[in-house]
């Protein structure tokens, strides 16, 4: 999808945003991950998740195999930030930032 409109979005959730992460992860939600989910259109017309830390808005400009995965590189065009602390996640687990 992301090949072929040339666009997409970074999602940074925050650190109270756990079941989106767990969501987007389930190989069963497939198609259905943004069901019931609140979210907005970008000024790239990609979807911006509501309460996330921050979010990037990138133009695609290479897409490389490795494997069996596709590595994207992206032209940041748009990008917003606040205070939400994001969510960390690390060898299986999830953390939170230290003060």
């Amino acid at each position: 999808m992301i090949q072929g409109c040339g666009r997409f979005a970074v999602n940074v959730l925050a650190s109270a945003q756990r079941e989106i992460s767990q969501r987007f992860a389930d190989p069963e939600l497939e198609g259905q991950r943004f069901d019931d989910l609140e979210f907005h259109f970008g000024k790239s017309g990609m979807p911006i998740l509501a309460q996330v830390a921050a979010s990037l808005e990138c133009k695609l400009v290479h897409n490389s195999v490795q494997g069996d995965h596709h590595v994207l590189i992206g032209e940041v065009e748009h990008a917003e930030h606040n205070d939400r602390s994001p969510l960390l996640f690390h060898r299986g687990k999830y953390h939170e930032l230290a003060d």
